[in-house]
């Protein structure tokens, strides 16, 4: 069966497997983002999740686009500290 909001989503972010978890045989649950990059611990540390709940689609946009600031925030940080 396909999830015309789920298939969008994951359309959007590919760097994300979107997916919406099921309450029953036929009972859809809440959406969930989760990156398909593995976290180092620092990445952990410094506030990015490897699996979001999305939940409405109202909130995926700013919890999915809070995360990717985070994270380029984080690489941006790193560049600095390599370069001598």
């Amino acid at each position: 069966m396909r999830d015309p909001e789920v298939f969008e989503l994951a359309k959007q972010y590919p760097a994300w497997k979107v997916w919406r978890s099921r309450i029953g045989e036929d009972i859809c649950g809440e959406v969930y983002a989760t990156r398909r990059k593995t976290l180092t611990s620092h990445e952990v540390r410094a506030g990015l999740s490897p699996t979001l709940p999305i939940g409405h689609t109202t909130d995926h946009m700013r919890t999915l686009r809070e995360q990717l600031a985070a994270q380029s925030q984080i690489e941006a940080d790193l560049q600095k500290s390599a370069t001598p």
